[in-house]
């Protein structure tokens, strides 16, 4: 009878632990598709490109605001989500926030490009000259920052393979 009722807690936990491995699964899924709206899809990158080409770094300054503003919100729902009880969960969670915060990183480099073409476009000839010996800096941080985040990814994308046969998620 021991035994009856040690298995059924072995299955009971067991199967608590496969829902909430799924449902963390699920928030990286929302993780990826919520990164790519923010990077790619509703066109701000674009738009922000073309603001800095027009020479409208407030517009730059703007749209690189509100891309740092909703990459926090989903870091945040990364960090929030409780994994402690799952094997590998605690690896995972601190290598998909590692990579999403390597975006969060390119973005305030966005940023800081947009903030420097403005100060750049200025009448003190002296923050005018430091701005632009700055942004000689931003190819360089970008290109550093684009290294980390391909790390990340792999890191990030091994786990979740070990994450998902351990629980077998499709």
């Amino acid at each position: 009878m021991k035994k009856l009722i040690f298995i059924f807690i072995i299955a009971t936990l067991s199967c608590c632990n496969s829902g909430e491995a799924r449902s963390f699964e699920k928030v990286l899924d929302s993780a990826d598709k919520k990164s790519f709206r923010i990077l790619v899809s509703d066109d701000l990158e674009e738009k922000r490109l073309q603001a800095l080409v027009d020479k409208k770094p407030d517009v730059a300054t703007s749209i690189a605001k509100k891309q740092i503003k909703e990459l926090t919100a989903l870091i945040d729902d990364i960090a929030k989500k409780d994994v402690s009880g799952l094997e590998g969960g605690v690896v995972l969670q601190e290598k998909a926030l590692n990579y999403y915060r390597g975006y969060l990183q390119l973005k305030k480099v966005d940023l800081n490009e947009a903030e420097l073409m403005t100060i750049s476009m200025g009448e003190d000839t002296t923050m005018v000259t430091t701005a632009v010996s700055n942004m000689s800096h931003v190819p360089f941080n970008r290109m550093k920052i684009y290294r980390i985040i391909t790390e990340n990814d792999q890191a990030m994308h091994t786990e979740r393979q070990k994450f998902k046969e351990t629980y077998n998620i499709p």
